[in-house]
């Protein structure tokens, strides 16, 4: 599964030292363990004035080219980055060559907002038979850039970022019990959305990912793979896939939304629990 991390601050500040040098950076996470490399691609987005986000990706393995992302998080100074590197999900059974290139590469970004998903959705057919007007802006063939159309979707109907997660997920969940006859071997129609999304004054995060006990972070072993952890200080947060250091993180609870916003002199921080609607049967 793929790592994100991401930065929120009341003034422009760089993440290079997150990103590439700290000792659990997400450019170390990218080949820290043996068979969870996190090869099929790389991307770093942040907000360069008010003409939108800019957004540097490639298909690439990002350990492949540290240098260009090197660069790269160097440049991205602003007062939100957010910053993915991929493992690609394949619910739909493709092939390897189908599932990688550019157009399937995160953050994904559509006028003012950017957004990052880690984990998989399982039917992603089947939600974007119902993005509407939305199903035409699909470039991909993944099921992250699926629940991207979807957060437009429904953030356009609502106006709140944050409730949207929770409409997504109604509506994942609402989908399932028509369609689970066809995926055979799957007990649920996701495995994990953990969601980053930004929109140059805002940040939104999403922690939903149920996991085995069992499965660990890549370079934090009693950190629980699933879990995002956050540091807030009073100018700024740092929030990742696991912590980027050896430092003290928190962490968000299952099913809790997090907002960002800069106050006055110092980040503000809300966090709320969101309630899921499971349907079992027709």
């Amino acid at each position: 599964m793929c790592r994100i991390a991401a930065s929120f601050s009341v003034k422009p500040s760089g993440m290079a030292a997150e990103l590439c040098l700290a000792p659990k950076s997400l450019l170390a996470q990218a080949s820290a363990v043996k068979g969870r490399e996190q090869k099929d691609g790389w991307g770093v987005a942040w907000y360069a004035g008010k003409a939108g986000p800019e957004v540097v990706k490639s298909p690439n393995p990002v350990y492949k080219e540290s240098g260009l992302f090197r660069k790269t998080a160097a440049k991205a100074v602003s007062g939100t980055v957010i910053a993915h590197i991929r493992w690609a999900s394949n619910p739909l059974g493709l092939a390897k060559s189908e599932l990688l290139g550019k157009e399937n590469t995160q953050p994904f970004s559509r006028g003012r907002f950017i957004f990052a998903h880690n984990g998989t959705l399982n039917i992603p057919s089947e939600i974007a038979g119902q993005l509407g007007r939305y199903a035409k802006e699909l470039r991909g063939c993944n099921d992250s850039e699926v629940l991207f159309y979807q957060f437009l979707k429904m953030t356009d109907s609502c106006g709140d970022p944050g409730k949207a997660f929770e409409m997504m997920l109604e509506e994942i969940n609402a989908a399932w019990p028509a369609c689970r006859k066809d995926h055979p071997g799957k007990a649920a129609p996701y495995k994990g959305l953990n969601f980053f999304a930004a929109d140059g004054e805002r940040l939104w995060l999403l922690r939903h990912f149920p996991m085995p006990k069992d499965t660990g972070a890549l370079m934090t072993p009693r950190w629980k793979y699933g879990r995002i952890a956050y540091r807030l200080s009073p100018g700024r947060l740092v929030a990742a896939s696991e912590p980027l250091d050896n430092g003290r993180w928190d962490s968000l609870e299952n099913l809790e939304v997090a907002e960002v916003w800069a106050g006055k002199n110092s980040v503000r921080l809300l966090k709320r629990k969101i309630r899921e609607r499971v349907l079992n049967r027709l």
